[in-house]
């Protein structure tokens, strides 16, 4: 009978070790959770702060972009209207010369 005492007290021992080892690594996989967590948070915050820089980025960089269209517009209207004067002027000019040219 004491052998059977001593023997139940030994697998209770056994099985309340058991169940502290159990916790324990409960415990730490919680705590590696967390630790995990929290590095997944910041660096989605991280993620979200630069898309927010790229976004801006991209902002600037369209609106460069543009008014870099709207003055090459601009200087090619402008390079367009000089050329068809230009082109007048040459027409008129060699009709002068032709004219000129009959009456002598």
């Amino acid at each position: 009978s004491r052998d059977r005492i001593q023997e139940e007290r030994s697998v209770t021992r056994t099985l309340e070790e058991k169940v502290q080892a159990m916790q324990a690594e409960q415990q730490s996989e919680a705590r590696q959770r967390a630790q995990t967590d929290a590095a997944s948070r910041d660096r989605i915050q991280e993620l979200e702060a630069q898309n927010v820089r790229l976004e801006d980025q991209h902002d600037r960089f369209v609106q460069a972009a543009s008014t870099m269209v709207q003055k090459a517009k601009t200087e090619y209207d402008q390079i367009k209207e000089e050329n068809a004067a230009l082109r007048r002027d040459n027409a008129r000019l060699q009709k002068e010369v032709k004219d000129s040219g009959h009456r002598s």
